[in-house]
């Protein structure tokens, strides 16, 4: 067990928890922590707490997650916030798969036409691309014009990427061992390998999915 100090551990005013009750708490936590996440969190974060214990009411639960604290114990006996809790944990991570699963298939989308180039009929010489906006005829754009647009959809791609994984990365999801009901952040239960190939890696594959499907059917 990782030697945790006393100050990085807060808990509620509202809180009788004992020294062994903490220690339980901590138990349960490391069963799913990754212990080189946990200590390299308490080696540069050495002013913010790393758990926060007995929290009982939504004001300080709400506190401690804007608080920056990985590891939050739920008191016992409010069931009722333990289950508002985790369902909102299962909300936001059907929000993200979706969200992900979304994003991924417009990378694919992206590349497959920067790829084969089938919306723009660019002919070799000239200034300016036929872009088949209408029905009828091609509007001619310029080829810097097309450049920009091309460049500045993909970086707007990736910053939005880059948040929604952050996002994820800072989500938290929940322990539930007999009585008790623990909440750990994904920062601290995977390195950053482990969530790049539990939650990136898959929707690279739809991604792919998305650029093989439209190169078949085109």
């Amino acid at each position: 067990m990782i030697d945790i100090p006393a100050s990085s551990i807060i808990s509620s005013r509202l809180s009788v928890l004992d020294s062994k009750d903490i220690l339980r708490v901590i138990h349960v936590a490391q069963q799913k922590w990754k212990e080189s996440q946990v200590k390299s969190r308490m080696l540069n974060h050495k002013t913010t707490p790393l758990l926060a214990v007995g929290i009982s009411n939504p004001q300080e639960l709400s506190t401690v997650i804007s608080s920056d604290i990985p590891i939050i114990h739920i008191q016992n006996d409010c069931k009722a916030l333990q289950a508002v809790q985790r369902r909102e944990i299962q909300h936001q991570r059907h929000k993200s798969r979706i969200y992900m699963t979304l994003l991924s298939s417009l990378w694919g989308y992206v590349f497959y036409q920067l790829k084969h180039n089938s919306m723009f009929k660019l002919k070799r010489g000239a200034d300016a691309v036929q872009y088949g906006v209408f029905e009828r005829g091609n509007l001619p754009l310029p080829n810097v014009t097309i450049a920009g647009i091309t460049l500045g959809l993909t970086a707007c791609l990736s910053w939005v990427t880059k948040r929604i994984l952050s996002q994820k990365r800072l989500q938290y999801d929940y322990i539930q061992q007999n009585e008790e009901f623990v909440v750990v952040r994904n920062d601290i239960l995977y390195s950053k390998a482990s969530f790049f190939a539990r939650d990136v890696i898959p929707y690279c594959v739809i991604g792919l999915g998305v650029f093989c499907y439209k190169k078949i059917n085109m």
